[in-house]
């Protein structure tokens, strides 16, 4: 949905696309053609994303969806999970990997925080993340709820004060500090479990985590757009509220109808 409406924009604004957006680049026909292809089937788009940056590519002009790569490394770790995390052992195995191989990136040079080097062994860490929080999340469902507001309290706290000494998210990334990053994200998965615990039954976080995925897909999109009409700072609201709409409607056009689909066909 947003990729057509993006290819639509382009056209319009007569921006380069994944067809003119190689002009006077050696790139041949074949791999034009791969490139066109991948738009719509993702798979892949992480590895040439990777390329692009190398080769001063701009990005938004082939690949106008620039979060889609992230959607293609969770394709892919979906189909290694039946391997690697087949058990506790190797979900434990795999998140150690993980933390090891972004140290051994950053250090090497390879990776700028948090996402600059976009492939699977750079993200290794975050999806076995997910799997030890909810393992943890099982373990306390049955604490009293004085316990976990009281833990998920000190671990934002603890969080916020992290963030806070070492001047931010944002500097922490600028200054290239990788390390210090993967330790934040190993406290924000710690404390997830104990603030979904407390807010699971709640109708705005449920509406909260449909719209999630659609707002992170859109929100460069819709910034594009506002940017090319000549609205900034001062349309920030605005923003917001598009970036809200078109999320709502994505979710209730598209994929609640597909989870219908879904649910009749299994």
């Amino acid at each position: 949905m947003f990729l057509i409406l993006y290819l639509v924009f382009q056209a319009y604004a007569g921006r380069p696309n994944f067809v003119t957006g190689f002009t006077g680049l050696n790139v041949s026909g074949a791999h034009r053609a791969l490139i066109a292809l991948l738009n719509f089937s993702i798979v892949g788009q992480e590895i040439y994303t990777v390329v692009f940056k190398m080769r001063g590519i701009e990005q938004l002009a082939v690949f106008p969806i620039a979060q889609a790569w992230s959607v293609a490394v969770e394709i892919e770790l979906y189909l290694l999970a039946a391997f690697l995390f087949s058990d506790r052992r190797g979900l434990f195995a795999s998140l150690g990997i993980g933390v090891i191989l972004r140290f051994v990136m950053w250090r090497f040079g390879f990776i700028v925080p948090p996402i600059g080097c976009m492939l699977v062994l750079n993200v290794l860490v975050f999806f076995a993340l997910g799997g030890c929080a909810y393992i943890l999340y099982k373990k306390i469902e049955a604490w009293p709820m004085v316990t976990r507001a009281a833990v998920a309290g000190c671990l934002v706290l603890a969080l916020l004060v992290y963030a806070w000494h070492y001047d931010g998210f944002q500097q922490m990334e600028a200054r290239g500090e990788d390390y210090r990053l993967t330790l934040f994200y190993l406290g924000i998965a710690l404390a997830v479990p104990f603030i979904f615990s407390l807010s699971r039954k709640s109708k705005l976080d449920n509406l909260l985590g449909n719209l999630s995925y659609p707002i992170y897909l859109c929100h460069i999109f819709v910034g594009d757009i506002l940017g090319y009409l000549g609205v900034h700072a001062g349309g920030k609201y605005f923003a917001v509220a598009l970036i809200l709409t078109l999320s709502y409607a994505a979710y209730k056009c598209v994929e609640e109808p597909v989870q219908r689909i879904r649910k009749r066909v299994a």
